[in-house]
């Protein structure tokens, strides 16, 4: 191996460990700012991309934050509850944006995204969902 590859490799992997720290703060961060919320309904996320996935306490937190009601959650346990509750969680947010030709515009262009990704548990998805989530009710 010469020294430029070398380098290289060493580049490469400082930038995923950069990559894997700021996913992190980004996780820990968000959640810490959604239990400011969810305190007021006695509910915790402990593990941002998996208590996520059922849909309820997303559902919770878009209630609370948004002062609407968005009606009771389906408690059920098979993948089509937690689906039904994700799918009401992402038409409430369609109902919240502004549609614009671009939607980068907007910077909410994750709300597209199908249920079956915040579903599975894609831990990209939730951290780019954060931030815009937090923009858009001005919190």
């Amino acid at each position: 191996m010469t020294q430029r590859d070398g380098i290289i490799k060493f580049e490469n992997e400082r930038i995923k460990t950069l990559q894997e720290e700021r996913l992190h703060i980004q996780k820990k961060t968000f959640t810490k700012w959604m239990n400011s919320f969810l305190i007021k309904a006695k509910m915790e996320v402990e593990d941002l991309f998996t208590d996520l996935a059922d849909g309820i306490k997303l559902l919770k937190l878009l209630e609370i934050i948004s002062s609407e009601k968005l009606g009771k959650p389906n408690s059920g346990r098979m993948r089509v509850h937690k689906i039904e509750n994700v799918n009401k969680s992402l038409a409430f947010l369609h109902t919240k944006v502004r549609h614009v030709s671009n939607s980068k515009e907007s910077g909410l262009d994750w709300i597209g995204v199908e249920w079956c990704r915040v579903e599975k548990c894609k831990s990209r998805l939730r951290s780019s969902c954060a931030w815009p989530l937090r923009a858009l009710f001005a919190i």
